[in-house]
């Protein structure tokens, strides 16, 4: 008796897996290029911007489940494991959210990173730093070197993404991103849905924030965190509210702040964008 259930029990184990394996083959599927073929090659992936075909056998399959549950950073790591992980790691289906928080990092990870995210819809970078210097500068030096540090490879990353990005977050990166970020989402991310903006050396400028509406008109939450330096915090006026208010129109949830900001200007806000419904003054 005690036999009987534990075969039972392993052939309830062995049908969750396949269940497991079925759904994974219909998300495979739906990426463009994927062709199902025998139990040997499982699926085909030629994304637009690859260079490489990603072929997957049945137990590259089952890795490519497990890998779902890892995080960014952890897939970063698996793929020096060996080739197959390496491989495997690479697939787009596990970089549809890329979320680096409070970890070094430099602009030639970020490059490498973008080769991963053709099908990218959400990007969460907070609290990133520097990587170590790798040589003797002085303060003065190595600070001028990290300005603006990471965006050649956030350029790269949001060219890979295009269209398919949906959701962006980008908090207190320090020196290494500016509000010349916006200019670049702004390029590249015609479907952005919601943007989260806060960095306490950089705020959003006029020109920047027109940048941004001329680029995401789909955008419907922006939210531009003010700085914690007063004197940073004067540089968000009227004139940003004004681009904001002419610019996206399909705005249902807002938050800014800032010393300059006057009551004519969120009247502004409040009688020019008609979907408004959120509207937060920190």
């Amino acid at each position: 008796m005690i036999c009987f259930f534990r075969v039972k029990e392993f052939e309830l184990q062995l049908f969750s897996m396949r269940q497991y394996t079925i759904q994974l083959e219909k998300e495979v599927q739906q990426l463009k290029g994927c062709h199902i073929g025998s139990d040997d090659v499982i699926a085909k992936i030629t994304p637009n911007d690859s260079q490489h075909d990603i072929i997957l056998d049945s137990g590259e399959t089952v890795l490519l489940f497990i890998f779902q549950f890892l995080s960014s950073p952890d897939l970063c790591r698996v793929q020096r494991v060996c080739r197959t992980w390496k491989k495997v790691s690479h697939h787009p289906l596990l970089w549809k959210r890329l979320v680096m928080i409070d970890m070094p990092i430099s602009k030639q990870v970020l490059s490498h990173l973008s080769f991963n995210c053709v099908k990218t819809e959400t990007i969460c970078l907070q609290g990133l730093m520097p990587a170590p210097s790798q040589t003797h500068e002085d303060l003065q030096t190595y600070i001028s070197h990290q300005k603006a540090g990471l965006e050649p490879g956030l350029n790269k990353v949001l060219s890979q993404c295009g269209h398919n990005l949906k959701y962006l977050t980008i908090s207190e990166c320090s020196l290494l991103i500016t509000e010349r970020c916006l200019w670049l989402i702004g390029i590249y991310c015609t479907n952005l849905q919601k943007l989260l903006y806060h960095s306490n050396e950089f705020p959003p400028t006029p020109e920047s924030i027109w940048s941004l509406a001329n680029g995401c008109t789909q955008l419907k939450e922006l939210h531009l965190i003010p700085s914690d330096d007063p004197e940073i915090m004067t540089r968000f006026n009227d004139k940003c509210l004004v681009n904001i208010a002419r610019g996206f129109p399909l705005l249902t949830s807002l938050t800014i702040g800032g010393t300059s900001i006057t009551m004519q200007g969120l009247v502004n806000i409040a009688t020019s964008v008609k979907n408004l419904h959120i509207l937060s003054v920190v």
